[in-house]
């Protein structure tokens, strides 16, 4: 007994604080090295690590500094929203790995702090310098932000628009906008092409996102709240997560997935089942009657033909007059009895109208019908497509090239070069459904 108490002060020392701390460390390391050869039960998301970290991606805020693009009186400009729905993607996106190049993050636009020229031409200016930093930067993916506007207040609704052609900016776009509907709401716009100049441009895939319709009261408070701002760049940015993971899962599969854009200018593309809305073909006219393109006041967003007897339009045996006259009746807007919507300013006023020896009608516009338009990307197109689609009714006409005050250096609106000569399209005049 007397032997047995002399040993426990032995076994005490034995289990020291020092001889303690190294048991624990030796435990740690076997228990550390368990862990590394068996695999662990929770699985891993892969694909979600390799598809998304990594990449680079540009995020273009639209206008900005003395462009505010389109304006909610009292409520916003969309110069500050898209800035601020594009420095939440910025976060978004970093947090996820991805590495990001802002247009701007500030209030200006990209137009050289030395130019001189008017609104027209430094919009064109700036639409290049953005062009031209996204394609300098080595991304995989550019992404534009911006936000409607329209004559009316009946239109309302988030899109995605992408470049005719491109498939890969297709099913971007289609993976984004299923997102904006799924997390912002019901939504029948559907996504489609447009002749915007950072998506034709750039060289990578890429796509314009219009938020929202700020000429819609309800929709122009909700951008208006940071809250909601949130929640849209959230969608975007699942939506660009879903295409990623989306394309790495599917990599090395052999051959085109069955269902790819049907592209035609100006409208949508992979859509099926389209219906055209009035067949301009089927239309007969009368003598001195012609056909002018206005927008629809639902939310199809197309153009719709309307029918309208010109007066003297019989008289005008030149092309260019008959273009003067069927201009004039076109900035004019709908008939009373119409339910479509001008697309053209009525303050827009025409300098010249002549033919040359191809048919392709050069028509010169002043000012007025920059300062005058008040719309979104959306509403661009409509009206440089209501203003050609009308033209090109003339038989001999082939083509429009516009210019505003002699100069074809410059946008109307931020989002569509008048550089090229535009070409009659279908496509725009249809209803598209899925």
């Amino acid at each position: 007994m007397l032997m047995y108490k002399r040993r426990r002060p032995l076994l005490i020392m034995w289990i020291s604080k020092r001889n303690l701390i190294s048991a624990c460390i030796i435990i740690g390391l076997l228990t550390a090295v368990w862990f590394l050869m068996v695999p662990p039960d929770v699985a891993v998301l892969a694909p979600f690590s390799e598809a998304v970290s990594g990449k680079k991606v540009v995020i273009d805020a639209g206008h900005g500094g003395i462009d505010p693009g389109a304006k909610a009186p009292g409520i916003t400009l969309e110069k500050n929203v898209n800035l601020d729905i594009a420095m939440h993607l910025k976060r978004l996106f970093s947090k996820a790995g991805v590495y990001v190049v802002m247009i701007r993050e500030t209030d200006q636009d990209l137009a050289p702090d030395d130019f001189q020229g008017g609104m027209a031409r430094r919009k064109k200016k700036d639409l290049e310098a953005r062009v031209n930093l996204a394609n300098n930067s080595g991304a995989d993916l550019f992404l534009s932000i911006h936000a409607n506007s329209f004559p009316g207040q009946s239109w309302s609704g988030a899109q995605t628009f992408y470049d005719r052609g491109e498939a890969e900016s297709n099913t971007w776009a289609r993976a984004v906008q299923s997102e904006l509907v799924n997390q912002l709401g019901p939504n029948n716009r559907k996504v489609k092409s447009a002749d915007f100049r950072v998506l034709s441009d750039t060289k990578m895939p890429a796509i314009l996102v219009e938020v929202g319709f700020l000429s819609n009261p309800r929709e122009a408070r909700l951008l208006a709240d940071q809250e909601y701002r949130v929640k849209v760049a959230e969608s975007i940015y699942q939506g660009t997560v879903n295409y990623l993971v989306q394309k790495y899962s599917e990599r090395g599969a052999q051959g085109e997935r069955d269902e790819q854009p049907a592209v035609s200018s100006g409208g949508a593309a992979g859509q099926t089942g389209s219906t055209s809305a009035v067949n301009p073909e089927t239309l007969r006219l009368k003598p001195g009657e012609a056909i002018l393109y206005f927008a629809s006041i639902d939310n199809d967003d197309n153009l719709q033909p309307e029918i309208r007897l010109i007066p003297g339009l019989m008289e005008k045996t030149s092309l260019s007059q008959q273009a003067l006259l069927l201009l004039a009746e076109l900035i004019k807007g709908p008939g009373p009895q119409s339910v479509l919507v001008a697309t053209v300013p009525s303050a827009a006023k025409v300098n010249s109208a002549r033919v040359d020896a191809n048919g392709i009608l050069m028509i010169d516009f002043t000012d007025d019908l920059v300062t005058g338009f008040q719309g979104g990307g959306r509403s661009e197109q409509l009206a440089v497509f209501s203003i050609v689609n009308t033209l090109t009714g003339i038989e001999g006409i082939n083509g429009v090239k516009i210019s505003i005050a002699g100069r074809a250096d410059v946008s109307i609106g931020g989002h569509i070069s008048l550089e090229d000569v535009f070409r009659r399209n279908e496509a725009i005049l249809e209803i598209w459904k899925e």
